[in-house]
């Protein structure tokens, strides 16, 4: 019936959500370091991002925006959000990431870059 198994997927989606917690951890206090000193820095482990990759190249084959675009955005990716906007050409999604980026970021400056990137492609 199923070509994988209900755990077969639990490994990615937990590389995924490792990532972001890395992503935005690093993030946050790289944005705070400019007060604060020195802050520790979380080491950026280039497999989580290969999975991560990997998922945005396989919801674009997919066809599916919605969800690329919610991880792009929750793990503060602009290259991935600009890339499946302009790789999808479907301009409902940029009403999607400006409600995800205005409801659901709340680290200010990304929410910032996120809305001006946009404005960009309007």
């Amino acid at each position: 019936m199923y070509d994988f198994l209900p755990q077969d997927l639990l490994i990615p989606a937990k590389c995924v959500d490792r990532y972001i917690e890395q992503q935005t951890y690093t993030q946050d206090h790289l944005s705070s370091s400019d007060t604060e000193g020195d802050q520790p820095m979380v080491e950026h482990d280039e497999r989580l991002e290969a999975v991560v990759n990997r998922m945005f190249q396989r919801c674009l084959e997919d066809k599916e925006y919605t969800q690329a675009l919610g991880v792009a955005i929750e793990a503060r990716r602009p290259d991935a959000v600009m890339e499946i906007l302009k790789k999808s050409k479907d301009r409902s999604l940029l009403d999607y990431v400006l409600q995800n980026a205005m409801v659901n970021v709340r680290h200010i400056k990304w929410r910032n870059e996120v809305c001006q990137r946009e404005a960009r492609l309007m």
